[in-house]
């Protein structure tokens, strides 16, 4: 049985010192949605909110479309389902099997792929066209001809007839094996190619709750040291100063979220193998100054750099070590 925590109450403004997952209403209340499960719907909101990273990076294609980066791994981790079952929420959502609220893009040679995160508020069904159908009618409006309609249902694949024949189909989902292949790219681990018994190794609904419960666990400890250290490197004055390197600074603090919220015993640092808390206590020392040092570091680097993750990792943890010898030398050849 699980044991029952003593948590405490809220007071005044304390609820607006965390951040959320957004979950539109709209998927709960809107009868063209009643046909998707609500883990189908989390997965949604989790897709929404990476959103803001494919913002910060630049992540479009050439007609300004969003895309993001959610993996299977991903999915496995922040819902704490297993992968037959995440696969299932994926088919959910997508446009081949599902209801069409994203579309997956390969890109091929082990690359992940692209997911487009589609508009909920606007579908075939209602307004008639979409996004790619609006952009060919305006070229075709510009040239003077009207002959973009057979052109708008080649190019999104779906007309409004099979928009409305995947949406009555995505309540059966659940009882499908969707034809997503298990291996291949970084979407679907190598080591688990052959699901033929999956069905018969799903674990029961109770266990999947639990399951589900401590994944959203995770998710939130990840959440919250993340601010933790965002809020000690002064994240927001770091991109102020440093406006060149929003991406490096993102990938440091996903970095450094990663290895102080693993749950592993050590840590691989430096060809040895160093005790996690003893990692986690130096990261959560990092402060702003500390960053920009290993920003530095890396511009000025000469070497090439086989492994960024771990070439990363080992500069932040001995930053504190190195930084005052570092800007010590710089001051000696500048008087010299």
């Amino acid at each position: 049985m699980t044991q029952t925590l003593q948590f405490r109450y809220y007071y005044k403004n304390q609820a607006e010192q965390f951040h959320f997952y957004k979950i539109p209403k709209v998927l709960f209340t809107d009868p063209r949605f009643k046909g998707l499960s609500a883990e189908a719907k989390i997965l949604y909101g989790l897709m929404l909110d990476r959103m803001s990273l494919s913002m910060k990076n630049g992540w479009m294609d050439s007609q300004n479309r969003i895309y993001i980066y959610f993996t299977l791994e991903d999915a496995l981790e922040l819902m704490g389902c297993g992968q037959g079952k995440a696969v299932r929420l994926f088919a959910e959502l997508d446009s081949v099997k599902g209801i069409g609220l994203i579309e997956r893009k390969k890109q091929g040679q082990g690359k992940p792929a692209k997911i487009y995160v589609k508009n909920f508020l606007e579908d075939e069904a209602v307004t008639g066209e979409s996004d790619e159908n609006k952009t060919s009618q305006n070229r075709n409006s510009e040239k003077g001809d009207f002959q973009g309609k057979d052109e708008q249902f080649s190019q999104n694949g779906n007309s409004q007839h099979e928009v409305t024949s995947n949406f009555q189909k995505s309540a059966l989902l659940k009882k499908e094996s969707p034809d997503i292949p298990f291996s291949g790219s970084l979407d679907f681990s190598k080591s688990n190619g052959n699901n033929t018994d999956l069905s018969k190794t799903e674990r029961n609904d109770t266990e999947s709750f639990y399951d589900s419960m401590d994944g959203m666990e995770r998710a939130r400890e990840k959440q919250e040291m993340e601010q933790l250290i965002r809020r000690n490197i002064e994240y927001d004055v770091l991109f102020l100063r440093n406006p060149s390197c929003d991406r490096e600074i993102d990938e440091i603090v996903s970095l450094m979220t990663e290895v102080a919220s693993s749950r592993r015993s050590t840590i691989h640092l430096d060809k040895q193998d160093i005790p996690q808390p003893m990692v986690k206590e130096r990261l959560l020392s990092l402060q702003c100054e500390h960053i920009e040092y290993v920003l530095e570091r890396m511009q000025s680097s000469t070497a090439k750099i086989h492994n960024i993750r771990a070439y990363l990792l080992t500069a932040l943890y001995h930053a504190p070590e190195t930084i005052h010898h570092y800007y010590a030398a710089q001051m000696r050849e500048s008087n010299d």
